[in-house]
């Protein structure tokens, strides 16, 4: 799984919950560096909640959500990225609507903040 952050950088979480962290677009990246893994388990949930309910949006057309969360899953069981946009809406720092996910939004949003806050500034 893939997703990334505001300063352009790409976090790349694999299943047994190594980081890496990279520069680049939706096609290449370059620079991949170790970045540790995560302190808890895989975040096997997310990447299925993502699996499952992320609606499909090419990475190289532009979000149609001002505040967004670019991802990408990469199924063990095929060689298919599934990639897409999950949109935030928020209040005072308070999560209001998501969108591009079909359910679990919130849900989804929390633990992709919860992956980006591991990325080292």
């Amino acid at each position: 799984m893939r997703v990334r952050d505001a300063r352009e950088r790409w976090l790349r979480v694999h299943e047994d919950g190594a980081l890496e962290i990279a520069r680049g677009d939706a096609r290449n990246e370059r620079g991949r560096v170790d970045a540790g893994a995560l302190s808890g388990p895989p975040p096997l949930e997310v990447i299925d909640a993502l699996l499952h309910n992320l609606v499909p949006h090419p990475l190289t057309t532009p979000s149609p959500w001002p505040r967004f969360y670019p991802v990408q899953v990469f199924p063990s069981d095929s060689a298919e990225i599934v990639e897409g946009y999950v949109g935030v809406e928020s209040e005072m720092g308070y999560i209001v609507d998501v969108f591009g996910v079909r359910d679990q939004g919130r849900a989804i949003v929390e633990a992709l903040q919860q992956l980006l806050s591991a990325m080292p500034r």
